[in-house]
């Protein structure tokens, strides 16, 4: 059946024959025949059509209809177009089924144009389809129906086809040989998806959807498993390949269905089953090896890409996925372990080491990460993994972490890891390395629970580096301002106070002793001195830990030197007391042993010990004790560190023994030597001391430690709270809660943080700082 392009025009009828007296009958049977011999000739194509008057034609349809004969002549069309395809039933190919339908869809749209009145009188208004829609379905009903599995198997075949053509070329194969007609076969596939789509249903469907999706979704699914099973039971990709060839053929796959379907939401359905089978159905070693791999080897784009396939059903694999990611994150921190061989305080900083690499890796990786839903549950879950790990034994983190950062702010080598940096650069400042590694520090930080004991055991630390003068100012001052930043100015007041002292101390000294004022006090030459004034409210010193012995004798010029600055120093400031505590100080000698030249840092008292032997070669613990006026106990500890540590062992002991005796006698160790010129004297624990260690519990320092900061959380919550409550005369606890929150740093809402707040409210309303109202309200009391 060929096709017609000629244009048809039909104008109303001019002329209408009444038959009042004739038959309504009589003249539809009298005028069919005609009528079936033009629609044969129309659908049939033959030259003899070209002979029709289409004009007739509309008129007598026209006067049929008049003479209310419709439905007749509207169900002996149907019989006749039925007849007519009963001729071209018996299918053949896609191609040959597309032929006839374009040619019975062009002649379909002729004859409705002959009998658009009778659609006017007839279907207008009611559910009986137009004839032009009648004709369609009389083709759905003839021609696509009864051949509807010859179809199916033809299209399956076509789907194979272009499948196989994408898979030869992710295969490097070059298909245009393979398949030289594969346009075609986009083009018959599209075309007859069309047809099916148009055709519908009673059960207003289409036949597509109701005949043919569901076969060709199965198909779908089966030939892409089938592929799965092929390529990687068989040729065992790794996770990038896995990942790429995944990747790959869902989007050619996509592209295939672009040029058949124009329905989005079935390319959707086809896309959802590759996806099923590519990454649903093996969701779990994509998550447990790929995901992993991936993260193992930072690979941010192949994880950026994994992510993207994840997405194409998030709502179901969102879930999956942030469950696999903090399993893998705490499977990272779970194997941080101390690394038993190394000293102490190394094992201690390598293990805030590993965990700061640790959570740099992941934010890192967070940060590559370009879906914003995914960023936020990945920072949550890396967060809670490092602060759960990190905080199992409550004492390591705090502790650790402060050895670590102590190690960095140190200018003394042989207390740094191997990844430290020099601290100062041109003109005293600070690197920037060093900035970065203390900021990492800090965002470790703010995942410790117990910030109140860190804040003690920094304290502890910051002291010392300070009255050692080991480290730089500047860069103290940059991690306290770090500190200050996340933590407020109440958390870092002390710190802050401290660094001022000792800013402050050295115009102090400067006003006493400068370098010129060597020979005035009868000093060495290259004598340097450094004296710190302490607050004694901000540094982390008691009374008990100041040891002062007024009688002790120092060497030459340095007991007239410390007359001198306290002369200085009071008056500038009368009215204050100035105690000494010279057990908190230290000294560097520089000493040219015989086979290389050091200087060691020791303690003030230990120092003393050591100048006799300028003047002695060898001295016994009853002249040390005469010469110096210390006590015997204090001798006894600074002769062990410097005769019996192996490290530090710069003094000689005869006899050979563990136990120092009033007679032992000490000499100068002139073939003492160690890798680095800088060395630090390490005091020796005592037999005494060391028993009433192993009496306590391994963690009793660190809960005195945490029961003296949650004492000075309460000081703090206290002033605050006076503060607030003199400000405002009255207020409700929510509200001055709010405030709190609001101006200070205190942590409120956990159970430890509430506990405080009462205990401090109840000491205030005790003390009578404070007075409830009638309405429960708290009063400030003048």
């Amino acid at each position: 059946m060929t096709t017609t392009s000629k244009k048809i025009k039909i104008n109303p009828p001019n002329k209408m024959i009444w038959l009042d007296n004739t038959d309504q009958k009589v003249f539809f049977n009298k005028n069919w025949p005609s009528f079936k011999d033009a629609i044969i000739k129309l659908l049939s194509d033959e030259k003899s059509s070209k002979q029709l008057s289409y004009q007739t034609l509309y008129n007598n349809v026209y006067q049929i209809c008049v003479l209310q004969q419709s439905k007749i002549l509207y169900d002996n069309l149907h019989e006749e177009i039925t007849r007519f395809l009963d001729e071209y039933k018996k299918y053949t190919t896609l191609t040959e089924l597309l032929t006839l339908w374009t040619g019975f869809k062009n002649k379909s749209k002729v004859l409705a144009s002959i009998f658009i009145y009778l659609d006017k009188v007839y279907s207008t208004g009611t559910p009986i389809p137009s004839t032009y829609d009648m004709c369609l379905l009389t083709f759905r009903d003839s021609i696509i129906l009864p051949n509807i599995d010859y179809i199916k198997n033809d299209m399956i075949k076509d789907f194979y086809l272009i499948r196989e053509y994408g898979v030869n070329m992710l295969d490097g194969l070059d298909p245009e040989l393979l398949y030289p007609d594969i346009e075609s076969v986009y083009d018959v596939l599209h075309k007859v998806v069309n047809v099916l789509e148009l055709l519908d249903l009673n059960n207003n469907t289409t036949v597509f959807e109701y005949h043919f999706e569901h076969v060709l979704l199965g198909e779908t699914k089966k030939f892409y498993t089938s592929l799965r099973d092929q390529k990687f039971k068989t040729n065992h990709l790794t996770p990038e390949k896995y990942l790429k060839f995944t990747t790959s053929v869902i989007l050619i796959e996509k592209d295939n269905l672009r040029k058949i379907f124009t329905n989005e939401d079935v390319i959707t359905k086809f896309t959802n089953f590759v996806q099923t089978v590519f990454i649903d159905d093996n969701l779990d070693y994509l998550i447990t090896e790929v995901l992993k791999y991936f993260i193992e080897h930072d690979d941010y784009e192949n994880t950026n890409e994994f992510i993207s396939l994840l997405s194409l059903d998030e709502e179901k694999n969102s879930k999956k996925f942030i469950a696999a990611f903090t399993n893998i994150v705490g499977g990272y921190f779970s194997q941080i372990k101390e690394d038993k061989q190394l000293t102490r305080r190394k094992s201690q900083i390598k293990w805030i080491e590993d965990f700061i690499v640790g959570q740099q890796k992941f934010i890192v990786l967070e940060e590559r990460i370009k879906f914003p839903d995914y960023k936020v549950q990945m920072l949550r879950a890396i967060n809670e993994s490092i602060s759960n790990y990190l905080n199992l034994e409550e004492y390591k983190p705090v502790e650790y972490l402060c050895q670590y950062i102590d190690s960095y702010l140190k200018n003394d080598v042989n207390e740094k890891s191997e990844n430290t940096k020099t601290i100062t650069g041109n003109n005293g400042g600070i690197l920037r390395e060093l900035q970065d590694i203390l900021n990492k520090c800090v965002r470790l930080f703010q995942l410790i629970k117990d910030i109140d004991s860190f804040e003690k055991v920094y304290k502890e630390q910051l002291a010392k580096r300070l009255l050692q003068h080991r480290s730089n100012i500047e860069a103290e001052k940059w991690v306290v301002a770090r500190i200050r930043k996340d933590f407020g100015g109440s958390y870092t007041v002390k710190m802050e106070s401290m660094i001022h002292d000792i800013l402050l101390s050295q115009t102090y000294t400067n006003k006493v002793y400068t370098p010129a004022d060597v020979g005035r006090y009868h000093l060495p030459e290259g004598f340097e001195l450094n004296t710190c004034v302490l607050t004694k409210t901000s540094w982390p010193y008691d009374e008990k830990d100041r040891i002062d012995y007024p009688d002790v004798c120092f060497p030459p010029g340095m007991k007239e030197l410390q007359v001198e600055f306290e002369k200085s120093y009071m008056k500038c400031h009368k009215g204050r007391t100035l105690k000494w505590a010279q057990n908190l100080g230290y000294m560097d000698l520089g000493y040219q042993f015989t086979k290389s030249y050091h200087v060691i840092t020791m303690p003030v008292y230990a120092a003393i010990i050591l100048l006799l032997f300028e003047e002695f070669d060898t001295l016994t613990v009853r002249q040390i004790e005469t010469l110096t006026r210390l006590p015997k106990k204090t001798i006894t500890k600074h002769l062990a560190t410097m005769a019996l540590a192996p490290k530090t062992q710069i003094l000689i002991k005869e006899p050979l023994s563990r136990m120092i005796k009033d007679h032992d006698v000490f000499s100068i160790n002139d073939n003492f030597t160690a890798p680095s010129e800088n060395v630090k004297l390490m005091n020796v624990m005592t037999k005494a001391e060391h028993e009433e260690k192993q009496k306590s519990n391994p963690n009793r320092n660190f809960n005195v430690m945490k029961t003296s900061a949650k004492d000075s959380t309460k000081w703090q919550i206290k002033s605050a709270v006076i503060l607030i409550m003199k400000e405002k005369k009255d207020l409700p606890i929510s509200d001055l809660i709010l405030e709190l929150k609001s101006r200070f740093p205190f942590d409120l809402d956990s159970p430890a943080g509430n506990t405080i707040l009462q205990e401090s409210l109840e000491y205030l309303l005790n003390k009578g700082h404070l007075a409830r109202n009638e309405d429960a309200t708290l009063h400030y009391v003048v």
